[in-house]
């Protein structure tokens, strides 16, 4: 029976109608099912910069970490198109990364056009250069995940392997 109009209706509706909650390795392998059934891609991955403040060893990117380099990255106009694309698609995770994403002079101006259009959003970051301010902005609209490399946790191994 519906609560009359001038009722408060939240009360009724927590009665009424609990939200399921399901764990993650269930609704991953779901996900990934349906998406092998139906021969659909469901991740991708956007490398949004080359600029980084390491230098790591084994980083494919570090060769272009240069400003020579800089202006062969993809544009915001671009990035963007390509973030429409992958919503026409019906991708759901899209991986940012890099070089390192909180570089990129338009990071969250990518990120919330990104997050606008519904996708879970991964972020790879190397974790060094995380402020407050960056903190309480990725608060504001949460990322699905952050995945942050730890190469040691001893200082000067940390060092060599950076190059910092």
């Amino acid at each position: 029976m519906r609560p009359p109009p001038s009722s408060n209706r939240a009360p009724a509706m927590l009665e009424s109608r609990t939200i399921p909650t399901v764990e993650y390795k269930d609704f991953s392998r779901e996900v990934h099912e349906r998406a092998f059934q139906s021969d659909r891609v469901i991740k991708a991955q956007m490398e949004l910069t080359y600029r980084c403040n390491l230098h790591c060893v084994h980083c494919y990117t570090d060769p272009y970490n240069d400003r020579k380099f800089f202006p062969r990255e993809l544009t915001l106009t671009e990035i963007k198109r390509i973030i429409d694309e992958m919503a026409e698609l019906e991708i759901l995770y899209l991986n940012l990364t890099g070089g390192e994403i909180f570089t990129h002079p338009n990071f969250f101006e990518i990120y919330d056009y990104a997050y606008r259009k519904g996708f879970l959003l991964m972020l790879y970051t190397n974790g060094t250069i995380f402020t407050q301010a960056i903190i309480d902005r990725l608060k504001r609209s949460p990322p699905f995940s952050i995945d942050v490399s730890c190469h040691s946790v001893n200082e000067e191994a940390f060092d060599r392997f950076t190059q910092v």
